[in-house]
């Protein structure tokens, strides 16, 4: 929540500050997620969730990629720490 904060104060993500961010992170329609550590501090957290209603991207890549959409998840949180930017953190997640 440490990180999230940070990350809110200085570029106003999420737009909307959750009234339990750690449920935000944990969003219902989850299906991982993984945090970037260096000597058990955090820096950076990505999740990956369903498709909602109306969400264009996961058709286009199926048709793309040859892919069910059903197996199809997307990016719902991206966020790194402001102090840790410029290591590619978050290709890094990305990539995970």
């Amino acid at each position: 929540m440490r990180v999230l904060a940070e990350v809110h104060r200085r570029d106003s993500y999420p737009m909307n500050w959750p009234g339990r961010p750690h449920e935000w992170l944990l969003q219902a329609s989850l299906f991982g997620a993984w945090v970037a550590e260096l000597g058990g501090r955090l820096f950076g957290h990505v999740s990956l969730s369903r498709s909602g209603e109306g969400d264009l991207a996961p058709g286009l890549w199926s048709e793309r990629s040859g892919t069910s959409e059903d197996l199809t998840a997307v990016v719902s949180r991206l966020f790194v720490a402001p102090q840790a930017r410029g290591h590619g953190i978050g290709a890094l997640l990305i990539r995970q």
